[in-house]
């Protein structure tokens, strides 16, 4: 004889109804972490992109504007414009196996942007026809002298 799950001396199940409730809140909860996880995560790339954008713009104005308080307001203004702060500036000669024939000084600079910070260099390159001694060029070939 089959009795009814709710007869004192049947079978009985238990009440999962309210089972659903604590798993439904554990997956809110975790969701709600991911969440906050991904935000922080792209607010700070955000933050580190807009740093090197400014560090690049700040490298490139001093080595335009090359050694001097020129180079320094020009690296400083455009990290300002670029939302950030010119942490430092240096001017180092270049690389061996570069020579300085054709590059004088690059710049390297740091700035900071919302706890961000980050580095770029730019270098200054010699005018080849400043410092090339005139060659004389064959007019049949077409060719000017640098």
């Amino acid at each position: 004889m089959l009795h009814h799950p709710d007869d004192a001396g049947g079978p009985s199940r238990p009440d999962d109804a309210g089972s659903i409730v604590p798993l439904v809140a554990v997956l809110a909860v975790v969701f709600v972490l991911v969440g906050a996880l991904v935000g922080a995560t792209a607010r700070r790339q955000h933050q580190v992109s807009v740093a090197q954008w400014a560090a690049d713009a700040a490298a490139l104005a001093a080595a335009a504007e090359g050694t001097g308080p020129a180079g320094r307001v020009a690296a400083a203004r455009l990290a300002a414009v670029n939302g950030a702060n010119l942490v430092s500036l240096t001017a180092v000669p270049p690389p061996p196996g570069l020579g300085d024939r054709v590059v004088s000084l690059v710049f390297v600079v740091e700035v900071e942007h919302e706890g961000a910070v980050a580095l770029a260099a730019a270098a200054r390159f010699i005018d080849p026809v400043e410092s090339a001694p005139m060659r004389p060029s064959d007019p049949s070939s077409g060719v000017l002298p640098p």
